[in-house]
Formats: C-alpha cells, sequence, structure tokens
C-alpha cells in the first residue's frame, strides 16, 4: 500500500478543498483526507489507510453509538469499506486500500452481493459482501466460523451476563473434574444446571453466547480486521494479520 497518492491527494485537498472547506481544520490538525461524508459523519483516511469517522451533524444516527467520541478510528468493517468505496469515486486508488473480500465473508443479503446503484449506499458499504459476525450483528442466521466464535469468546468476556458466567464456570470445573466440582454435583440446582448444558451440547452454548454478545453490544466489540486480505486477527491489539502476513507494527496507534 502506497502513501504517494495520498500524499497527493493530500496536499491538493488542503490547496483546494471547495465544498469541504469546514473540514480542512480537522484534516490539518489530524493529517487525514476527508474522502466520504453522510448525513451524519464524515470519513477521513490517514497516510496509513487508517480511516477515521468525525462527526458532521449531530442527528443522533447509528453511527453515535460506535463512535461515541469523534474525531475516532473506523474499526467495524462495512463501515470502513463504505468510507473508502466511496471515497474511490474521487481517489480511485483508494478501492486498493479497501483491501480484499476475506475468505470468511458471506454475500450481502440486502443487495445480493452487487452494492447498490447510486448514490444508494448498502449496509455493506457497497462491499457486496459482509464480515460473518457483522452479518450475525444485523440479523441473519448463518452460523460463526470457529475463529469468529473464539474471537468472540476470548475477546467478549466482559460481556457475559451471570448466567452465562456461571455455566462457564460449570464446565471449566467439570473439564477438571476438580473436589469442587464433585462438590457442586451435590447441589441440586448445579447438576441440573450441567445436566442440561451437556445435553444443549457445548457448541450451541458458545454460539448462543457469541450471537448474543453481537447482538447487543456490537458497537462494543472492537473486531480487529488486517487492512489487506480483511481477515479477522487474533487479538484486538494485533498488528499482524494471522491470515496474510501483513503487519503493521511500524505504525503509531
Amino acid at each position: 500500500m502506497s502513501s504517494a497518492d495520498w500524499h497527493a491527494a493530500y496536499e491538493h485537498f488542503l490547496d483546494e478543498p471547495g465544498a469541504w472547506q469546514r473540514h480542512v481544520g480537522w484534516a490539518r490538525n489530524d493529517r487525514v483526507l476527508p474522502i466520504s461524508t453522510r448525513w451524519d459523519y464524515v470519513f477521513a483516511v490517514d497516510a496509513n489507510g487508517v480511516v477515521w469517522a468525525n462527526l458532521d451533524e449531530d442527528l443522533g444516527g447509528e453511527l453515535d453509538r460506535f463512535y461515541p467520541e469523534p474525531p475516532a478510528q473506523v474499526w467495524v468493517t462495512r463501515h470502513r469499506q463504505e468510507a473508502l468505496l466511496d471515497g474511490a469515486k474521487t481517489y480511485p486508488w483508494l478501492r486498493e486500500w479497501a483491501g480484499e473480500r476475506p475468505f470468511d465473508a458471506v454475500d450481502c443479503p440486502k443487495c445480493g452481493g452487487k452494492g447498490l446503484p447510486e448514490p444508494f449506499i448498502c449496509v455493506c458499504g457497497n462491499a457486496g459482501w459482509l464480515a460473518p459476525e457483522e452479518a450475525v450483528a444485523l440479523g441473519e442466521d448463518i452460523p460463526l466460523p470457529d475463529h469468529v466464535r473464539d474471537y468472540l469468546l476470548n475477546h467478549g468476556r466482559m460481556h457475559l451476563d451471570d448466567s452465562e458466567r456461571e455455566k462457564l464456570r460449570l464446565l471449566n470445573l467439570g473439564a477438571t473434574r476438580s473436589k469442587n466440582f464433585e462438590l457442586l454435583l451435590r447441589s441440586g440446582n448445579a447438576a441440573t444446571v450441567l445436566e442440561s448444558l451437556l445435553e444443549q451440547g457445548e457448541d450451541t452454548f458458545f454460539e448462543a453466547i457469541c450471537r448474543r454478545f453481537l447482538r447487543e453490544h456490537e458497537h462494543e466489540l472492537i473486531t480487529n480486521r488486517c487492512q489487506r486480505c480483511n481477515g479477522l486477527c487474533r487479538t484486538p491489539r494485533a498488528r499482524q494479520c494471522r491470515w496474510c502476513g501483513h503487519n503493521w507494527h511500524d505504525v503509531a496507534r
């Protein structure tokens, strides 16, 4: 990903912002290039390909939940795709910066995988695909891939409710067959809960937890996807892609 095009576009924008004049201050202060706007937010990209969102007009829109303290880094894949693909109408090189369709993506059910004709923008950002966790968050009934489920279980535990936390504790104790577990089995309630869990199946239980996370807390779950292949990284703070090897260790946070 070359930044030469960005630098040329950035300098030109500062000299001739046109209708974007009101965003020059932000562009100059944060060294970002405004590339796309919707009715309430404006998107910009920096020289490293990181997309940022800033409040343009306070209309109480859906993005307020995701980026409550703008300007903020855009981490939702469909929002990033929307910004870059819309910006590519002015700066064609941004299409490459949008990255590839990831191997775990699903066709967007809203546009049939084709995006919407101008001037409309689909929920997928006109990419034609959705990351599986975002498809589920939007109400699609698809199974979550194992690597996505593992990511959510490992990094979304703060969103467990009391019932889920207790069931996980029982499953963990059951796996170790500790003395505490044997004592718990003498408790009618614990034994009943564990029996129900085993009957339901661990995979079904874990899937249900992840789906609830996405339905209720998508705006709080940072899904760190690679800028090049859009594959899901191992952790929210990872700086190298597990799938394509792309790394961004030299990029300032």
